[in-house]
């Protein structure tokens, strides 16, 4: 059997001590009594009224006033929004309808600019129709007319075929028919030319285009007496300088030395071209430019064959083929 370990004995400050502890544990073995039990729970609960610095209220009151300002607050809120977007929606029609009365605007005035458009387009290719046939009709008309100045140029030549003019001579006091033909007679004896009075058909002083001085002309019976004096002009004046080319001391004239031009008498038609003609040599390295029978002819240098010039047409055609 085994053995029972006793515990020793406490001490007396151990069983002091254990009596203290002892003494502060509430003794709950001993009921407390009713009337104190009643006071410690009234002491201990206390009511939201109390709680509440306002005055006694409802938890449930709280709530419903709290629900009806959130309630007022939306509602509110959504009013306004329901006005907003009334306003906006009111203003997005507003534009609409403007924008389609502009686009209305804009097809409409579309429309015009096609038709007139087309209407345009449809003159352009008529008038271009008309162009085209009036460049037709004037380039048949241009050449109808240069045949029939060609003719005119014939007919001049053949009416003046025998006549020449003299220019650059000053003309005496009361000059007459017989002074003109002897100074025609003394500007061919210069040219070793003989000419009789008789030979000369008709002699006469015109307004010349160029200079104060009047120009002479000369009608002979021979168109080959005229040839052969514009013949012996050219070699006289060929080679020479201009001061010793024809001139008034050579016809014995009184009065200044001046030079003395000789040449075919052409119409005005023909003199307009003839002075083109010298223009055209000048301008584009032509050496010779006279006049022969009437008609104008040009050669850009000694042994190559003469270019007879028409009308204007000519000098174009020359530009061309060259």
């Amino acid at each position: 059997m085994p053995k029972l370990k006793r515990t020793p004995p406490p001490s007396q400050s151990t069983s002091t001590t254990q009596v203290q502890r002892a003494s502060s544990i509430p003794n709950f073995a001993t009921p407390p009594n009713e009337s104190e039990f009643i006071n410690i729970q009234q002491r201990s609960k206390r009511t939201c009224s109390e709680l509440s610095p306002a005055g006694p209220s409802s938890p449930t009151s709280e709530l419903d006033d709290f629900k009806e300002e959130i309630r007022s607050m939306l509602n509110k809120w959504n009013k306004n929004q329901e006005s907003a977007l009334q306003n906006f929606m009111s203003k997005i029609t507003q534009e609409l309808t403007e924008l389609r009365a502009q686009n209305e605007e804009l097809q409409n005035i579309r429309t015009d600019i096609e038709e007139s458009a087309r209407l345009i387009n449809a003159n352009y290719e008529d008038i271009r129709t008309r162009m085209g046939r009036l460049e037709s009709e004037r380039s048949e008309q241009r050449k109808h007319i240069d045949q029939l100045e060609k003719q005119i140029q014939d007919m001049h030549a053949n009416h003046r075929s025998a006549v020449i003019e003299l220019r650059n001579i000053a003309p005496k006091d009361k000059e007459n028919e017989g002074d003109l033909a002897d100074i025609v007679l003394g500007v061919c004896g210069s040219l070793a030319v003989q000419v009789k009075p008789e030979e000369i058909r008709d002699i006469y002083r015109v307004q010349g285009s160029q200079g104060p001085t009047k120009q002479i002309i000369a009608e002979f019976h021979s168109v080959t007496l005229k040839n052969t004096i514009l013949r012996a002009v050219r070699n006289f004046n060929k080679g020479k300088p201009p001061s010793a080319k024809l001139n008034s001391e050579h016809a014995s004239l009184p009065g200044e030395n001046t030079p003395i031009y000789v040449a075919d008498r052409l119409p005005a038609a023909a003199r307009k071209l003839f002075y083109d003609a010298r223009r055209f040599s000048k301008s584009n390295g032509f050496q010779y430019c006279w006049t022969a029978n009437g008609k104008i002819f040009i050669r850009k240098k000694e042994g190559e064959k003469p270019v007879l010039i028409l009308s204007q047409s000519s000098f174009q055609n020359i530009l061309h083929d060259n």
